[in-house]
């Protein structure tokens, strides 16, 4: 019975190893974007006629929109629909090599503030950071309840099996110890027996005889 104890003890361990530490997975596709670039003014300052579009792009970053021609090419970074003339960039086209020739920068007065746009992403960064703490805590306790219930089920069931068990070997019938069989005796030593026994006899018979003829003698004398 201990050792039957002892192996469901060990068992009901290694399922509740196997139970816990489940992973548990959080979607951050909804995480907020940062401003881009192009919404700060002093990334404007640092725009010179004359340069690349590669050194644009590092100040500004990729536009969302673009025209090309064989002789100039548009950048839009606002929304071309709704700001057809705000933060835009031309570039002139010239042997294979771009220019910056004219710089259209953002309506400042209806562009939110860079320190707004830039405290804004930090609560909407705060919220999400919150939130995401929030779902694992949720995660967390709906693992450990379902650990615990998968526990005591399991452990439930071993109880039960172990019970099953022991019922079953208290009802079976106490065995019978079989019969040992006599040992049969030796031949050799059954055959030295009555050697010997033959030998006892025939000195008992030789010392009859010896004594009847010597007491036939005395009674004669």
């Amino acid at each position: 019975m201990k050792i039957i104890l002892a192996v469901l003890m060990l068992t009901v361990a290694a399922s509740g190893e196997q139970i816990e530490n489940r992973p548990s997975s959080i979607d951050n596709s909804q995480s907020p974007t940062p401003p881009a670039k192009w919404q700060n003014p002093q990334c404007w300052r640092n725009i010179r006629l004359g340069q690349s579009p590669d050194d644009v792009r590092r100040f500004l970053g990729d536009p969302a929109e673009g025209d090309e021609s064989p002789a100039l090419a548009v950048w839009y970074y606002a929304s071309r629909a709704e700001h057809p003339k705000d933060a835009v960039l031309v570039f002139r086209k010239s042997r294979d090599v771009q220019t910056l020739q004219k710089i259209m920068e953002p309506n400042w007065q209806t562009m939110p503030a860079w320190q707004r746009l830039q405290a804004d992403y930090q609560k909407a960064l705060a919220d999400q950071r919150a939130a995401d703490l929030a779902e694992k805590r949720r995660l967390a306790a709906e693992a450990a309840a379902k650990k615990a219930a998968e526990r005591e089920a399991f452990i439930a069931k071993q109880r039960a099996d172990l019970a099953a068990r022991t019922a079953a070997i208290q009802n079976q019938p106490p065995r019978q110890k079989a019969a040992i069989p006599p040992a049969k005796p030796d031949t050799h030593t059954q055959l030295a027996s009555r050697y010997f026994i033959m030998i006892g006899i025939s000195f008992v018979v030789i010392a009859f005889i010896i004594a009847g003829s010597y007491g036939f003698r005395l009674f004669k004398t």
